[in-house]
């Protein structure tokens, strides 16, 4: 049984008994908000284990917008410096506690460590085995390490969230970052009508080069997202729209800009009409970020946004959802951690991400990689990096 927060960030490096400690390489982040306060050490102890936990050998792990967010003090009622950031993690089982049961010494692993635990940017990291799969040999551990945030989140958004069936229209933001790219894949395997927004050549051309069926590649910083849809759907709109950032949405316009332009004399069905379809002429010619306001006008009726994000809508967008029938789900995918009830759709989820992996069915893109020494730098370069992921390798 694995309860969530039973591991503390203490125990990274906190070893036990009369014999002399192990130690390993870890970065601790002393503070928040600063690539500064990322301290490399090189005399830590490594992490006493419990009963039901494994000591993994950390071989990758990455620089997520889990480990962005944390890192910016997003979520301090969680973890307060000093704290080991890493949650994705793949490696190999060094030592067993005494009441596991799935996994041997040696075998290749990889798996999610808990929200308030962390712990992978360093050689050694104490996990539940229940929070742990076995990695595929045809896996590397970079590709596995790349693929469990932005897989999860994919994979929740897309079939627990949105049960999506073949036909489904979905509208997947910025598919070519970490998250986006693993689930525009996914969707495409599962037989969903793909469009994607992109902002850079770089996006674009990595999108195109993609072994899956894409119906459009909108790019925002030339093209109209609301325009594209209505074009592209014949006026319908989009079932499905997954916002795959984590941190806060481009603010919408001023309320003025949402209203329409429809005469007051034209009737109430169509005003109405228009207002559920019909965007101003100043929103109309808009490029440039995703705006809420954008994402709302482009859904179909009865649509349907999931997002990870804190979003506030101002009262005509408020409104809009509800003439449209449409609905909001907020996606938290670090939720199947929180709770020893999930567990077996959690690994699940995990388990057929690396068999997808180790199939071809879906294809990772690690943009950067560094060692655990120059983590710094790779936090530094995260907002930098269109497409894919950066890998952190011990």
């Amino acid at each position: 049984k694995i309860m969530f927060g039973t591991t503390s960030q203490a125990s990274v490096g906190n070893a036990s008994g009369s014999t002399p400690a192990l130690t390993m390489r870890t970065v601790s982040l002393t503070a928040f908000g600063s690539e500064d306060s990322l301290m490399f050490h090189k005399g830590h102890s490594r992490p006493e284990i419990g009963e039901s936990e494994v000591l993994v050998r950390v071989r990758a792990t990455t620089v997520s917008d889990i480990d962005r967010a944390v890192f910016k003090g997003v979520l301090p009622e969680l973890l307060r410096p000093p704290i080991v950031l890493g949650y994705a993690i793949s490696g190999i089982v060094d030592q067993l506690g005494s009441e596991v049961s799935r996994f041997k010494v040696g075998d290749e692993v990889c798996g999610i460590s808990p929200l308030n635990i962390g712990g992978g940017y360093a050689e050694y990291v104490a996990m539940g085995q229940h929070v742990l799969v076995h990695k595929p040999l045809e896996v590397s551990h970079e590709e596995a390490a790349c693929a469990l945030v932005g897989g999860l989140r994919a994979y929740t958004a897309l079939q627990t969230k949105m049960r999506i069936v073949p036909g489904d229209s979905i509208l997947i933001t910025n598919g070519a970052s970490c998250v986006g790219h693993i689930a525009v894949q996914l969707a495409g395997f599962w037989g969903a009508k793909v469009f994607v927004t992109a902002s850079s050549a770089e996006q674009i051309n990595y999108l195109q080069d993609l072994r899956v069926n894409i119906e459009r590649i909108i790019d925002v910083t030339t093209e109209s997202l609301f325009d594209v849809v209505m074009e592209e759907t014949g006026g319908l709109g989009i079932d499905f729209v997954f916002d795959t950032s984590l941190l806060s949405l481009t603010s919408s316009p001023t309320p003025s800009t949402l209203a329409t332009t429809t005469p007051t004399t034209t009737p109430k069905a169509t005003t109405l009409t228009a207002t559920l379809t019909t965007p101003t002429t100043a929103t109309n010619a808009t490029c440039g970020p995703v705006r809420s306001s954008d994402i709302i006008r482009a859904l179909s009726i009865h649509g349907t946004w999931i997002t990870g994000t804190n979003i506030q809508l101002d009262p005509p967008e408020a409104k809009l959802l509800l003439f449209k029938g449409c609905s909001i789900s907020f996606l938290f995918e670090q939720a199947w951690n929180l709770s020893t009830l999930q567990q077996g759709r959690y690994l699940h989820i995990l388990t057929n991400l690396m068999e997808r992996l180790s199939r071809g069915d879906i294809a990772v893109k690690i943009s950067k990689e560094y060692p655990l020494e120059k983590l710094r730098d790779a936090h530094r370069s995260f907002d930098s990096v269109p497409v894919g992921c950066i890998v952190i390798k011990t």
